[in-house]
């Protein structure tokens, strides 16, 4: 073998085109280089691994925007989908406290990542809820995932909280 290369032929790994400046492919074969490469975990689908790339790297640079510190509240708004998944153990890591946003049928699968507070964003009262946890006060940080939530999401934030949203809100 090649010294240069540490996967063997026939790895199974990721490619992402946000890794590699000059463009990628669609297709099943593709040239790129090492650098570009992220050898995929035996327990994952090929599926599951193209989403790890731009999920991955914009759930890094929206906690790198947040600036989350250890003990602050994030409140995450559409938290069940590849980024917020991604934010949550992120957020977890930083031991923040965190609440998060889903339909009702996800509340359980965000808690297995970490979330000490869950919120059905269909509940008119989901605000209520947040402030409620945060002693009124209202959390350190948010981030606006789901499309049109940035609005809502402030007014839950504290005077000299921080928000991003990712949704072009």
């Amino acid at each position: 073998g090649n010294p240069q290369f540490e996967y063997p032929i026939g790895s199974r790994v990721i490619f992402s085109t946000v890794l590699h400046p000059q463009g990628g492919s669609w297709a099943e074969y593709a040239v790129a280089k090492y650098a570009s490469l992220i050898l995929l975990p035996q327990n994952m689908t090929f599926s599951q691994g193209a989403a790890i790339p731009v999920a991955g790297k914009t759930a890094i640079e929206s906690m790198n925007a947040l600036n989350i510190k250890e003990r602050e509240t994030i409140f995450i708004a559409g938290a069940s989908g590849a980024i917020g998944s991604f934010v949550i153990q992120l957020a977890e890591q930083k031991i923040a406290r965190i609440a998060a946003s889903a339909s009702a049928h996800n509340q359980e699968y965000m808690e297995l990542l970490g979330a000490e507070r869950t919120v059905d964003y269909n509940d008119s009262d989901w605000q209520e809820n947040i402030m409620s946890w945060t002693g009124g006060k209202g959390v350190d940080a948010a981030l606006a995932i789901h499309p049109e939530t940035a609005k809502e999401c402030l007014k839950i934030v504290k005077d000299g909280g921080r928000l991003v949203t990712v949704s072009g809100d």
